[in-house]
């Protein structure tokens, strides 16, 4: 499961680069904000997601 969660946060967080990186121009800040708390979003859930797995184990 946690690798599937890796696998899932880690799109999120390419696709949600890529669409900064080719709309910064052409979107509002609003959808340019929601990205940014979606990146911030998964990366702190892949964060713990591991750190968890290496207490665990």
């Amino acid at each position: 499961m946690k690798v599937l969660l890796t696998i899932l946060y880690s799109v999120a967080i390419g696709y949600n680069l890529l669409y900064l990186a080719y709309n910064v121009q052409r979107t509002s800040m609003f959808n340019l904000l929601w990205s940014v708390v979606i990146i911030i979003a998964c990366s702190i859930n892949l964060y713990f997601l591991w750190k968890n797995k290496q207490q665990s184990e």
